[in-house]
This record gives C-alpha cells, structure tokens and sequence, in this order.
C-alpha cells in the first residue's frame, strides 16, 4: 500500500489491564504507519485533571478492555473519574472536538460485558465528542479477532473520510489453490478445500527488531536477577515483587476425583496485608521442556545461554518494544526470556500470528494452509482447532514442518506472559489457596501431553521451593462491612476458597451473622474440598448451607452419606438448583432485606446459570417480567451488592 508523503497524524490511546488493549493499539500503531498516517501511541494513564483529553485535536483511536464487575482499568481511572467530575459540572461541551473511534474488549462469559469501555463511551457522548468510527465490542469468549479484524480492517477508510481524503482501500487478499487436497478437517495442518481461494488476511507485520548474541554466557537466574527481572515486567505493581516460601502443598481431593485438587500454604518474605476475598497474582514461568523444545525447534541450541540483546530499527513502530527494553535492562538469555516473559501457549497465537508463520514456510500447503487459519474465512476452524484446543506455538510449529520464523521476527509477534490469578482461603497469619490441576491430553491439535502452563508450575513445586507473585492492585471481591445484611455466597469447586477464608475470619461470631452458603462438587466422597472444615464448624454456624453433587445419586444402596438428609436437597446437581429450591428465601434476601450475593467460580457456565436463576426467582416469587428482574440483578452489581469473582 502507497504510503502518502503528507502523513495525517492520529492519536491511539490505549486502556489495559492484562496487556490486551495494549498490544492491539500497538498492531494498529504499527498498521497506521503502513496505511500513511502519522500515529502517537499513549497509555490512558497519562490523562486526567491535570492532563485532560481535550488537548487531543487529532482523530483518537480508543482501545478499552473491562475488568473487575464491569470497571474500567485500573490504568484508566484517573482519567474516568475526571470526566466523571467535569460531566457532574455539566461541561457538557468540554469534549466537543474530540473525535473519536472506539474499540471495547469484553468477554460475555462475564455479565457486564463490554461494560469499561461502554462507559467511557457514554462519558465521551454526554460531553460533546463524537464518534465518528464504531463501536466495535470484541469477545474474548469467543475470540478478540472475530471483531478486531474487521475494526482495524475498515479504520483506515473511516479516517481517511474523517480527513475528507476518502480513498478506497482494498482489503488484503491472497489467492491459494485447494485443487485436489484432502477434505479431512480433523488436523490443524489440513488444508480446507471447502474455504474460498481468494481469503481476507490480516496484514503482514514487518519485522523492526535486531538481535544480537554476545559471547557471554548465562546458565543459571538467581532469585536477585528473578525480581529484577519481574519488576521491570511489572512495574506497575503496588506490591512489588513478593518471595514465597511453600510451606506445604497437598492434594485435597481423593486420589480417585475427575480432577486432582491442590492446597498450597505459603509464607511471605516480607509484610502482607490482606482481607478475606482477596487475590494474588503468581508469576508463573513456561515449562522447561517447552522451552527446551522450542529453541531446538528453532535450530538455536547453541545461542540458548547467550546474553542477546534486542534493538529496533524504527521506535515508531510499538509490537514488541516491551521486549526490547526488556533485553536491554536485564542480562537476558534466549533460555530466560522465552521461559520468564512470552506467553508459548495459545494466548500468543492470533490470527495475525499465523499470517506471520505463513511468510516463513517453504511447503505452499503449509502456507496455505496457515493462511486460511489466519484469514476471516478460517474463524470457524481457528476458533475450534487454536483457541478451544488450547494449542500452543511448540505444538503449531510441530505440525508445520517447514516453518522456520527467524528469532527476532518471533519475539516481536510474542506475547508478554501474563500472572495468573488465585483467590486466598487464608486466615490470620497462614497464606494459602487452592488450585485444580489442569490437563491437556496429546489429541487432535496438540502434540505433546502437558499441565495448565499456571497449575503445572505450581503442582511441581515442594516444600521450601520459592515462587513470586504479586498483590493484585484490583481487589473487588472484598467482603461488605454491613454485618447486619444477609450474604449468598456461591462457591461451586475451587470457587469455595474465598468463602473458606472469609468464613474462618468471622468463625468467633458466625452465629450472629446472617450467612448462607451453596457449594457444589462431583461426588461427595471425592472431592468434596474442605469437608471436615465445613461439616463440623462451619456449616452448623450458618443460617444455611447447602450442597450439591453433579455426578452422585443420593442412594443409600450407593453408600450412605451421614450428612446428606441435613445439607443436601434430594436430586440437585447444581448450585443453581439448590437456590431454586430455597426461592422464596432467597428473593426475601435480596430483594426485602437489601442483601448481598457473592458468586465465586468458573465463568464459562456456572456464573451465567447463576444470575439467570436468581432472575428465574424473582419472577416466579414477585411475579416480573424477564426483563424486569434482569434489571434489578443489574442494579445490585452496580451498587456493588451482587458480586462476581469468576474465570473462563
């Protein structure tokens, strides 16, 4: 594409919380560049009272990710609250000449979807700005790319217009032949005959970044080249980098259970403040044999252990200026940086990861085949052969022979590794959480057996091992201080260990509190998590618990379980289905006594069930429509009393 001499020049304001928003507005720093403007790239961070928006007279384009119930980023609020500030003093022209273009990122897993970017949306309106491209709401549930592509793809046309340049540009396409090709779709390296010839790809991202070996040699990281390395990952931290110590780490699930459930106690190197329903952020490395496998994959055993360095022929260009940064803070070996800062798993590959991968093989089917999955004809089997698999970059560039990506391109394309989340079940001085061991069978598009890249690295760990994590900067789980209001709590699985934690902190006075709590497992005899605990001090104290079992019949010629005709409501299997049992109770809770319902879990199922149950109750109890109870299940998230700590 013809680059212009006379550039216009366009604003890309980034809101992130996990890096997301971050790397999209750099792919379309970097693309804006091709297509002949002039872009400057700023963190939301940078604006608020003292820096307002309204300094910006160039076309902006927004990316904004959501978090906690619906928040904006943590990075963003500053600037949210100013205009939340100036909306309160009716300046209701204080934006009028800012235009703007709007990319929102959200997952309907979750159930304000969407939700941090719609209010900067709703902001931007009531002061008088304009959008005059979008907005585009893209799903993490089912792919960012299903509707950043087409956003970025049509960008350049909306600007151009902005500009009164109006220019058609074509939409990047190539031609590949399907003639006499197997029609198996069953592996990921297949070629589709099914799929047009003439595909809708992303467009190709140049390589900017240089890499240089020294002679040096680095074999070993010790914990001080580890927290300086992860502090200038992180240096957003408010923690700082914590050392934990593992003091214990013992399966608590029966050795038979669908799944092997973990307790891990730790302690902490220095002081930590926390309340019950808190979370930390554990800073979990890449597998060995990953990293073994793939730097052998890329023919650089012999440069594994060398210090590189990382340069950039263009600073203008924003992919992958992390890690240049990065390399030239810290004295970085191939081995270190693809085992402490990228992300290997599926996380790294997006569509234009693979229109990268295409460029580099020398097997046209291959290639091909490599484009489909990167092309808008492809989503379909992207989604369910990448994303729903859980395919990791090892495992794609086994399966592409010919692929060969030189180094420097690849870390430019990579991810950053992001920390993984762990809801603390600790009291007083003793750290802990629980964790599910993940498990990723060698099937279909996966070539190798491996464990969830978080839960495999923790499993691993012994007594006396550290391992560093973070304090989470966003804590919106915390538990209301009105004792005098009832409290639902939800924790089907893993998702009991806030309420474990929250339950100990109050265990001198659970009596005099008004507190329920559903929790749901597979079999009672399994994996029934804390079931000592629970039975013997915590249950008996509480207004009202009760428990379901999704793969056991209540049947006392299946063995009789003492506790069942007390706790358990005869043939629910679900969470939801006990709550629908206790309707008329529930809806008196939550609806005549103001209550609060705290919903802890995956958010894939369960989560959604859950609010859509309790909606279900205040219909059928206090005769409303559909849409009314939604509404007022709504309300109650806003005015934090229906709260949500759930993962996909």
């Amino acid at each position: 594409m013809v680059v212009e001499a006379n550039k216009k020049k366009i604003a890309i304001i980034y809101a992130t919380q996990t890096g997301q928003a971050k790397t999209i507005a750099e792919t379309i720093n970097d693309e804006a560049m091709s297509n002949g403007f002039e872009p400057v790239l700023f963190d939301i961070s940078q604006f608020g009272r003292k820096r307002p928006l309204d300094e910006i007279t160039d076309p902006v384009v927004f990316v904004c990710s959501t978090t906690g119930d619906g928040e904006v980023p943590e990075s963003a609020t500053r600037c949210f609250n100013s205009l939340k500030k100036l909306e309160a003093e009716s300046n209701h022209s204080f934006l009028k000449n800012f235009n703007y273009a709007l990319l929102g990122l959200g997952d309907t897993n979750y159930t304000q979807f969407c939700n941090g970017p719609k209010l900067f949306h709703q902001k931007f309106q009531n002061l008088g700005a304009k959008c005059f491209y979008g907005p585009a709401w893209a799903d993490d549930g089912t792919g960012l790319d299903v509707e950043v592509e087409p956003f970025i793809e049509g960008l350049w046309d909306a600007l151009d217009q902005f500009f009164h340049d109006i220019k058609q540009h074509s939409n990047h396409k190539v031609q590949i032949n399907t003639d006499g090709l197997s029609d198996q779709l069953n592996k990921l390296c297949i070629v589709n005959p099914n799929l047009s010839s003439e595909l809708s790809v992303p467009e190709y991202i140049d390589n900017h970044l240089k890499i240089d070996f020294f002679d040096e040699e680095k074999k070993n990281f010790n914990h001080d080249d580890l927290k300086s390395l992860f502090r200038n990952m992180h240096p957003q931290s408010s923690s700082g980098i914590l050392t934990a110590t593992v003091t214990s780490i013992s399966q608590i699930s029966d050795k038979t259970a669908e799944k092997e459930c973990y307790d891990l106690k730790f302690c902490l190197d220095e002081k930590f403040e926390y309340e019950p329903g808190h979370a930390v952020d554990c800073l979990c490395p890449n597998d060995d044999y990953e990293v073994e496998q793939l730097i052998k994959r890329l023919k650089l055993e012999d440069k594994k252990d060398k210090i590189f360095r990382l340069e950039s022929n263009n600073p203008a260009k924003k992919l992958g200026q992390s890690h240049v940064k990065l390399s030239q803070e810290n004295k970085l070996t191939l081995n270190a940086f693809f085992k402490y800062c990228v992300d290997l798993r599926w996380n790294s590959l997006k569509k234009n990861f693979f229109r990268f991968l295409s460029e580099h093989c020398t097997d046209v089917n291959e290639k091909n085949r490599l484009l489909q999955l990167s092309s808008k004809e492809g989503n379909e089997e992207y989604h369910n052969l990448v994303r729903e698999m859980h395919t990791s970059l090892l495992d794609v560039l086994n399966t592409f022979k010919s692929c060969q990506p030189p180094v420097d391109h690849l870390i430019q394309m990579l991810l950053a590794l992001n920390p993984r989340s762990y809801s603390l079940c600790s009291s007083d001085n003793q750290l802990e959480f629980v964790f599910n061991l993940v498990k990723f069978k060698k099937e279909s598009t996966r070539t190798y057996d491996r464990f969830g890249l978080a839960t495999g690295y923790l499993h691993r760990l012994k007594q006396g091992n550290n391992f560093y994590l973070m304090n989470r900067k966003f804590q919106n789980f915390t538990f209301p201080t009105d004792e005098d209001k009832p409290l639902v709590m939800i924790g089907p699985g893993t998702g009991i260990a806030p309420f474990i934690g929250f339950l100990r902190s109050k265990k001198e006075k659970l009596q005099n509190l008004n507190l329920y709590l559903f929790y749901g497992c597979r079999d009672p005899n399994k994996d029934f998590l804390f079931k000592e605990e629970i039975l013997s001090q915590l249950a008996p104290n509480l207004k009202l618990f009760s428990v379901s079992f999704s793969r056991y019949v209540h049947d006392k010629t299946n063995g009789s379980v003492d506790f069942m005709d007390k706790y358990h409501v005869k043939d629910t299997k679900y969470v939801q289905d006990a709550i629908k049992f206790y309707s008329k109770e529930m809806v008196k809770l939550i609806y005549e006594l103001n209550g609060y319902v705290y919903v802890c879990g995956d958010a894939k199922n369960m989560s959604k069930d859950v609010f859509n149950c309790f909606a279900e109750c205040l219909s059928k109890e206090l005769s409303l429509s559909n849409q009314d109870a939604n509404a007022y299940l709504m309300e109650m998230i806003k005015t934090k009393r229906y709260k949500q700590d759930i993962w996909a």
